[in-house]
Parts: C-alpha cells; structure tokens; sequence
C-alpha cells in the first residue's frame, strides 16, 4: 500500500488561522498614542495651563475617538477644577447618548449631587464635564455647580449638562490604554501627574452610556 502523503496545505491553513487571529486579536483593541501641544483656538489661560504633551485615543473599531490635553498643574480633582481639554475630530456622544458636535471642549470635574433623582444613575459618581472651550474663559477651580452644569449644557444646547463618567481604574494595570469595562464601555485609562508629583489614575470612559438619566 502506498502511504498517503499529508497535504502541505493543511499546516498552511492552520499558520494562516493562527496569524489571522493575532491580527484579529490586536484589531479588536483599542491605543493611546503620545501626541504634540494642544494648537486649537482656546482662552489664553486653558492654554497656558495644558501639558506640552497629549494623547490620541483609539477605539476598538480603529475610529480616533479623541485628542485629550490634560492640565500640567492638576492639584487633584476637585468640583469644578479645570482637568484638561478635548478635541473630537467627529461627533461623538455623551455619557446621557446626548449628541456632542465635533470640536474642542473643556472638561472640568463633577461629581454627582447625592439626591435620590440620581441615585444609581451611575456606576461611579464623578464625571468630568464637557464645555465649549469659548465659553470657559474664567481661569478658576472655584465655579459653583451650578456654573459648570450650566456652562456644559451649552454643548448639547440643552437644560443637562453634558457628562463624560469616572469609570473606576482601581482594578487596571496598564496605563495608558483602551480597555472594555465589565460594563461593556470603552474606557481610556491614564495616569494624570498632579502638581505635588503624585500618580492620579483615571479612567475615563469615550464609548458607553447610562441606562438611567442622569
């Protein structure tokens, strides 16, 4: 009986399957990239406050979500206090799936009012808040709530604010990166250098929304 010879193009198959799901596998994440200054059109004190260095975020799909500056001398997160600044190079939509124009954008740190009209609207309660970086010309970390939401609601042209979730980062070991939360969100995550010389890890989520109003 004469042996049968084994098709080289079986093993062929098998090394292709296994290359295509590498590439599959790095497709299906998201990156951070280092980026130049922020060069857009903002008040001059947004600008003098910004770290000469940003990052470009990419999600899963391979859209850039954003281009995010933070603040150089960040002191921490405190209620209205100046975080960084956000460029969408298309529209986008907020933690409420309320719709946000492409362009730049303040953000400024909130945190949810304790009142049982937003108890669990969230699974975290901090955000930062999306304004139009034209309207933020007031260099302080001093706005009542009431000011920031009220700036914010500018972007969408509404009576809410306009809010981007804390997710929590407790739990991440890369920095920075993209990840999908348990929640099904697409989170970039960083580690924010505070003026006193301390790491400040956040997770700030560019894909998902609420399934509660917030």
């Amino acid at each position: 009986m004469v042996p049968r010879r084994r098709s080289a193009f079986v093993p062929m198959l098998c090394l292709a399957a296994v290359l295509w799901s590498g590439h599959a596998a790095r497709a299906a994440a998201g990156k951070v990239e280092r980026i130049g200054a922020f060069a857009g059109t903002a008040p001059d004190w947004v600008k003098g406050a910004l770290d000469a260095q940003g990052y470009r975020v990419t999600l899963s799909s391979g859209t850039v979500a954003a281009d995010v500056w933070f603040r150089k001398d960040l002191a921490g997160l405190k209620p209205s206090a100046l975080v960084g600044v956000v460029t969408f190079p298309t529209s986008t939509r907020d933690f409420r799936d309320q719709a946000v124009r492409a362009g730049t954008y303040t953000l400024r740190y909130a945190e949810m009012p304790g009142d049982g009209d937003h108890l669990g609207a969230a699974p975290t309660t901090t955000f930062l808040l999306l304004s139009p970086v034209a309207e933020d010309t007031a260099p302080a970390d001093d706005l009542t709530f009431n000011q920031v939401t009220k700036m914010s609601a500018k972007t969408v042209g509404g009576s809410h604010p306009s809010p981007l979730n804390l997710g929590d980062a407790s739990g991440q070991k890369d920095f920075p990166a993209v990840a999908t939360n348990a929640l099904g969100h697409e989170v970039f995550y960083v580690r924010l250098k505070t003026s006193a010389g301390s790491d400040l890890p956040i997770g700030l989520v560019l894909k998902g929304r609420t399934e509660h109003e917030v």
